[in-house]
């Protein structure tokens, strides 16, 4: 299936307790309904994921700096 870029840039992802995540190479794609980040991509920049059952834990320089819950499967 072939999709509309509309776009592609940085994206400044702000997670809520302030910390910003320059997404680079970002595609802007209008008709997802959902938004897609590359974990390969953020473990290269020396990110780290800790996945402890439907947690994820993103870490960055041994500081976590995210929290998320799998929702809706």
């Amino acid at each position: 299936m072939r999709l509309h870029v509309e776009a592609v840039g940085t994206y400044m992802l702000v997670i809520e307790n302030g910390y910003i995540l320059d997404l680079e190479n970002t595609f802007y794609v209008p008709s997802f309904s959902r938004n897609l980040i590359s974990i390969s991509r953020l473990v290269h920049l020396s990110y780290n994921f800790n996945f402890i059952s439907t947690e994820l834990i993103i870490s960055y320089n041994k500081v976590d700096i995210g929290f998320e819950y799998l929702l809706n499967g």
